[in-house]
């Protein structure tokens, strides 16, 4: 086996520099142990110091591979390392557990050295506390929070530090790209929560110039059930860009994240028996369950920034700078929540170097048979009413218990430490896709757009109301409301819908005409007619609207 990659790492005596304490874990791929640093040459101030030791074991990585598939699935192993090791270098930040040193040993296994944060969790663990707190892990149970499942401070707090190291990676130009409870690590509890976001294997440097490329074609990484679109099959937005990965891919996974810990359930549902096309279709497709189909009284500012992370046109998203800087203010201002006393236990230390004391280690690789290409006109929404229907009834409530290795054609546990798991699977003509909607007619004129915020005057019941006009939105909401009026422009009226509805959900602009009557059009393209009626009524309850602004769809749904 031509180890070609080997030559990126330095050869170290690992006994010359560090003791084994104790083995924190192991799996399929390699151990991981807490060792002390016994020698450093270049700062003695590090001697003493607990650090987190971890080995790829190559061979019994490659064990189950097939023979001619070994070179190939060894050098996806060792870049992925060697990716991780550097990235883990460039990056220093609190809440990024940094690399201190990686290579290769004598006996030619690779390793990595961490820091050691003691006491930490996976998210995983907290939500399936809380569920189980709740009732929900019970089948069929209905049980409801109240506010949100995980407790206000340690949401608040973990959502923040989350996009705060998000919007530092973003500027760094690294994408994570499997972002996912099981990677953001959590200690302590309510205001004191602190956590760490871990696992770079298949994070992307964004100024890489290389072309060396560590994906098959035709095959996808990440963790399905937190994957954004686009990383399954590539857009390309109105203007002709492309968007496949890139920062905007984290937006999305942050969002499903927010969504599990404010509800303890995905974002949409899922049968657990479905194969994988149905599953990646679903990604595409489905539309975010409400969170108040989970929750009685959710939080509006959370709820807003879950909708907008959540838009399957990544172009629409916002950066996680503007989220960061949205939830640092949610942070400050005082709650009325009720906060639960929360305390999840962290397994305790042997001194055995043998002792196997942590069971977070992934479980060896499970090869499952490749399924069936996924077709191209099935990922964009080219599909029957009586197929889409079939689909709709066809989901049931998912399965309580999580179980993320379903759904997945092959799943690699790599760095053992961190858990990097991602799965893979075969997509004919990987060409960039622009999601297509059904037009029901054709629309050709533009509602009218108001220039200025204006004081008026609406009659209601024969007295007057003072109703002042939303001012047009401003900084990251100007690009949303530009792009949803471009789309609509171009008839794209599902992107227009999502849009404007998320404008007008944001409290400051719920008396916008024009995104009102936009949004009302579109449900009426899609189909959508009774929800577009209220709109319609709305909109022509503002002084100066005429039914004239309306279509001719619109106008036979208005007396």
């Amino acid at each position: 086996m031509a180890h070609t990659l080997a030559t990126d790492l330095v050869v170290s005596n690992i006994s010359a520099k560090y003791r084994l304490v104790s083995k924190l874990g192991e799996g399929g791929m390699g151990k991981v142990y807490l060792a002390e640093q016994t020698a450093d040459t270049e700062n003695p101030k590090n001697i003493g110091r607990q650090v987190a030791l971890k080995f790829l074991e190559l061979e019994l990585a490659l064990s189950q591979v097939p023979a001619k598939d070994k070179e190939e699935r060894y050098q996806d192993l060792m870049s992925r390392f060697v990716s991780e090791g550097r990235l883990g270098f460039k990056l220093r930040h609190p809440h990024i557990i940094p690399t201190l040193d990686y290579g290769m040993d004598q006996a030619d296994r690779p390793f990595l050295v961490s820091r050691f944060v003691e006491g930490v969790r996976p998210l995983s663990a907290l939500i399936a506390y809380m569920q189980y707190q709740h009732g929900l892990s019970k089948e069929g149970s209905e049980a409801k929070p109240k506010y949100c499942l995980v407790p206000w401070s340690m949401l608040v707090q973990t959502a923040y530090q989350v996009a705060d190291a998000l919007a530092y990676m973003h500027q760094e130009q690294v994408a994570h790209r499997d972002i996912k409870p099981e990677n953001i690590l959590f200690t302590g509890e309510g205001q004191n929560t602190c956590v760490y976001i871990v696992d770079l294997g298949i994070a992307k440097n964004l100024n890489e110039t290389t072309n060396v490329k560590r994906t098959r074609d035709g095959h996808i990484v990440g963790t399905l059930t937190n994957m954004s679109p686009e990383q399954i099959f590539p857009m390309i937005d109105p203007a002709g860009k492309k968007w496949d990965k890139g920062p905007y891919n984290d937006v999305y996974s942050f969002g499903t994240v927010l969504y599990e810990l404010m509800t303890g359930r995905y974002y949409f549902r899922m049968d657990p028996n479905e194969s994988e096309y149905a599953f990646a279709h679903r990604i595409i497709q489905d539309e975010p369950i409400p969170l108040t189909n989970w929750i009685d009284e959710p939080n509006k500012e959370i709820e807003h920034i879950i909708s907008r992370c959540l838009v399957k046109e990544p172009w629409l998203r916002p950066t996680m700078a503007e989220i960061q800087e949205e939830l640092r203010v949610l942070c400050q201002k005082p709650s009325s929540y009720p906060e639960p006393y929360v305390r999840i236990q962290a397994n305790k230390r042997s001194v055995n170097p043998e002792a196997q004391t942590v069971a977070s280690i992934p479980s060896p690789p499970v090869v499952i048979p490749k399924a069936a290409a996924i077709p191209r006109e099935a990922l964009i929404g080219q599909s029957s009413d009586d197929e889409l229907d079939q689909t709709q009834n066809d989901q049931r409530v998912l399965r309580q218990k999580k179980q993320k290795s379903h759904g997945a054609l092959l799943l690699i546990s790599g760095l053992v430490g961190a858990g990097i798991t991602f799965y893979t699977f075969t997509v004919s003509e990987m060409k960039p896709m622009q999601i297509a909607t059904k037009e029901v007619s054709t629309v050709e004129y533009e509602p009218p757009v108001p220039t200025t915020s204006t004081a008026v005057v609406a009659i209601v019941d024969d007295k007057p109301v003072p109703r002042v006009i939303s001012p047009l939105p401003t900084g990251a909401d100007k690009k949303i409301y530009d792009n949803g009026i471009g789309s609509y422009k171009l008839k794209d009226w599902r992107r227009a819908e999502i849009a404007m509805r998320i404008i007008l959900e944001k409290q400051k602009y719920t008396d916008l005409p024009q995104a009102i009557l936009i949004r009302a059009e579109c449900l009426i393209q899609l189909k959508r007619v009774e929800e577009a009626r209220p709109l319609l009524k709305q909109y022509l309850e503002y002084p100066g609207t005429a039914k004239s602004d309306l279509s001719g769809a619109a106008l036979s749904l208005v007396p």
